[in-house]
């Protein structure tokens, strides 16, 4: 019996380690960064344009990148799948603010989104720190945002490729 009891206590414990891990793994936070410098540029390669119109096309990128971020962020407080999603933005200048800085240092997910002016439906790509590509979902800003907090709240464990 004493072998019984101590293969049944091995597996008790095997199980609550395997059940902490799961719990650990979901209560990390979760941070999701919208890479606006990305987008921009992404905006700007998507254009293609006459030299004459370099500076037109330029301008067209940024305020398609402007308006989809300003739709990224009405969706996302509108979106049931982001309640608990810390949503930031990394932007194109490059400065950070103290939450920014903070989130960081931290696990969180990047968001970037291959902007095409002018179309509906855009490509985004997430990943986990780095902004290497893990997933990626594709749709409207409203879409991207849902399915990006899902992503994240899920610590990407569903793939939407």
């Amino acid at each position: 019996m004493p072998g019984r009891t101590a293969w049944i206590l091995g597996i008790a414990i095997l199980i609550a380690a395997m059940a902490l891990g799961v719990m650990h793994m979901r209560h990390r936070p979760a941070v999701l960064i919208y890479d606006e410098a990305w987008s921009e540029k992404a905006g700007e390669a998507a254009m293609i344009c006459a030299p004459e119109m370099k500076a037109a096309c330029q301008k067209q990128a940024i305020d398609g990148q402007a308006e989809f971020k300003d739709i990224l962020q009405r969706a996302y407080g509108v979106a049931l799948e982001c309640k608990g999603v810390q949503f930031l933005i990394e932007p194109e200048d490059g400065s950070r603010d103290e939450a920014l800085r903070m989130a960081e240092q931290q696990y969180y997910w990047r968001l970037r989104v291959d902007l095409r002016p002018g179309f509906q439906s855009q490509s985004a790509t997430m990943g986990i720190r780095t902004g290497k590509p893990e997933t990626g979902v594709e749709g409207d800003a409203p879409f991207i945002m849902a399915k990006s907090c899902e992503i994240t709240t899920d610590n990407g464990l569903r793939n939407y490729w």
